[in-house]
């Protein structure tokens, strides 16, 4: 009696001289590997977004401008408050206004990250009034550059 054959299957024989993987396994394989490179250039590109969105530097948190005194004598007095929103500290902080330049002063040395300081002045208010826009921009030094940021309010 003839012994059967156990590479026999469902009435398809396996040739023994053809030596690889099945189908089943290849597929397998690239799939972890197709997976695995996915997460690589994820994570990659994840990590420069991530960089890009942080963005070292200082931020107008509130500012405010207003017209006191009597008429024909008023003054234009602005108060402005940054925070430091990057890691490292920002120091030489200024701030100039525009169209009428109002000096300010009281910003501290250093701002350190997460840290908040403010300044105030009043300069004479001539060509400019209630209602007209104000604008301030505030400057300073971080490592390996500088940073700045502009906003505009109307005076009251």
């Amino acid at each position: 009696m003839a012994a059967k054959n156990p590479l026999h299957f469902f009435g398809k024989s396996k040739n023994l001289s053809r030596k690889g993987l099945s189908e089943t396994v290849v597929v397998l394989i690239l799939v972890i590997v197709g997976v695995s490179l996915a997460l690589l250039v994820g994570s990659i590109v994840g990590g420069q977004l991530g960089g890009w969105a942080r963005k070292e530097g200082i931020i107008i948190e509130d500012v405010s401008a207003a017209l006191v005194g009597p008429l024909g004598s008023q003054q234009l007095c602005v108060t402005v408050q940054v925070k430091n929103t990057g890691g490292s500290p920002v120091t030489s902080i200024t701030a100039q206004t525009a169209p009428v330049a109002v000096p300010l002063s009281g910003f501290p040395a250093s701002l350190n990250p997460g840290s908040s300081g403010s300044a105030s002045g009043c300069a004479a208010a001539s060509g400019i009034g209630r209602g007209d826009m104000l604008t301030i921009r505030v400057s300073g030094n971080i490592p390996g550059g500088s940073t700045s940021h502009q906003r505009s309010v109307p005076v009251t």
